[in-house]
């Protein structure tokens, strides 16, 4: 199953901690299409990354964990659905500048899904699809430049550098 997966053109990896027997414990789940990988570890950490996907060079979706920062930047997708989370969060800031690029970037982020859902549905081509992705996607680029600059929104700034940064990918 290792050797299937670390042949995967993309993977959707993500981990969460647990409790076993009061000991703090990791479970990591490796997924494509096809395939799905339960790996239960006491280790958050890179080895188990190095141990499971030693040589992957494939599209890695994930959350922005610095722990697989282990992949090729240029092969990281930062997962949509944390992205949303982080969006709505913005849309809903004290801070007027921070709420409104949030609701620019939620508005947009809710368009990949339809987008998505479309191409899913065959509504749409190949084509028709890949254009209004990168169209949106050099739109949330703006409004994530945009965050960048906002005073007195370290949290949100520093979200949106390290989105830029590690996520070369975005659709």
């Amino acid at each position: 199953m290792k050797e299937e997966l670390q042949g995967s053109e993309y993977l959707h990896i993500d981990e969460t901690g647990h409790k076993n027997q009061g000991k703090r414990g990791w479970s990591w789940v490796i997924t494509n299409k096809a395939l799905k990988l339960l790996k239960v570890t006491e280790s958050r950490g890179k080895k188990v990354l190095k141990s499971l996907l030693p040589e992957y060079d494939g599209i890695v979706v994930s959350d922005r964990y610095a722990v697989y920062n282990y992949f090729n930047r240029e092969n990281r997708q930062i997962c949509w659905a944390h992205l949303a989370r982080d969006f709505e969060r913005f849309a809903h800031s004290k801070n007027v500048e921070v709420s409104k690029i949030g609701q620019a970037l939620k508005s947009l982020s809710n368009k990949v899904f339809v987008v998505d859902k479309a191409k899913k549905q065959n509504l749409i081509d190949n084509l028709r699809f890949y254009r209004l992705m990168r169209k949106i996607r050099k739109r949330v680029k703006h409004f994530l430049r945009k965050m960048t600059r906002v005073v007195n929104s370290t949290q949100a700034s520093r979200m949106a550098a390290k989105s830029m940064s590690s996520n070369s990918r975005m659709s």
